[in-house]
C-alpha cells in the first residue's frame, strides 16, 4: 500500500490515502417542529449535522466535532411572539459569550425583519438556495462571527421587571411590588426590551419563564 512520503519539504499524499470527511455542526433555534424537520431534510447528505436547540446552553452540552459550529436562529417577521423568543435566545447567547463560555460564536439569522444587527438569510429562500447558503456559511463562518451589539447584563430593576412580566403582572401591580411609579415601570420595561432585543411589549408578554430558564 502506498504511503505518505516527505521529500525536499513537500508532502505527497497518494490516492490510496483515505479522505476524512469533516462534519460541521449547525445549531438551529426554532420552536416550529415543521421547520426543524424541514431543515434536516434540506441538509441531508451534506457534511453538516443539524442540532435543534431550545436555549444556548444546549450548545455547550453538544460534543464538539472537528468541523465548524454555526448557530442559525429563526426570527419570523409575522410571528411577534416567536420573534421575541428568538431575541431572548440571542441575548442569552451573547451573555454566554460575554461570560467566556462561548468565546467564539458564529451566528446567522433566518429572518425578513429589517435593521437587524446580525447577518440574515431571507425566510422564503428555496430549498436549494437555503442549502447552498448554509453550506457556504458553515464552511466559511468568519464573516458570521457574533459581535455583541449591546450590553448583556440586566440591572436589578430590569431583572425584577422581567420576572414580574413573565408572571403576567400588570403595570400597576409592578409599580406596587417594586415601589416605583408607573412611569418608572414604563421606563424600566423599555430599557429591558431594548437590551433583550424585543420589539414591543406584546413580544415581552409572549415570553414565559420556561424561555428564560
Amino acid at each position: 500500500m502506498a504511503r505518505n512520503s516527505c521529500c525536499s519539504g513537500y508532502i505527497n499524499i497518494t490516492q490510496d490515502d483515505m479522505e476524512v470527511t469533516i462534519m460541521h455542526q449547525l445549531f438551529f433555534f426554532s420552536p416550529c417542529h415543521y421547520m426543524q424537520a424541514g431543515l434536516k431534510v434540506v441538509m441531508e447528505g451534506a457534511p453538516v449535522r443539524v442540532i435543534t436547540v431550545v436555549r444556548p446552553g444546549d450548545i455547550l452540552s453538544a460534543p464538539p466535532s472537528r468541523g465548524n459550529r454555526l448557530v442559525l436562529v429563526s426570527v419570523p417577521a409575522r410571528e411577534p411572539k416567536v420573534a421575541a423568543r428568538a431575541s431572548l435566545f440571542l441575548w442569552q447567547l451573547m451573555s454566554l459569550q460575554a461570560a467566556g463560555h462561548l468565546p467564539e460564536v458564529f451566528c446567522l439569522l433566518l429572518s425578513d425583519i429589517p435593521d437587524r444587527k446580525f447577518p440574515c438569510l431571507k425566510e422564503n429562500l428555496s430549498a436549494v438556495s437555503l442549502r447552498d447558503r448554509l453550506l457556504e456559511a458553515v464552511t466559511r463562518p468568519g464573516k458570521h462571527r457574533l459581535n455583541p451589539q449591546r450590553s448583556c447584563e440586566l440591572s436589578a430593576l430590569q431583572e425584577k421587571i422581567l420576572t414580574a412580566s413573565l408572571a403576567g403582572a400588570s403595570v400597576d401591580e409592578m409599580a406596587r411590588m417594586l415601589n416605583i411609579s408607573r412611569r418608572g415601570v414604563f421606563a424600566g420595561r423599555s430599557a429591558l426590551m431594548h437590551k433583550l432585543g424585543v420589539k414591543n411589549r406584546l413580544g415581552l408578554m409572549g415570553l414565559t419563564g420556561r424561555d428564560v430558564m
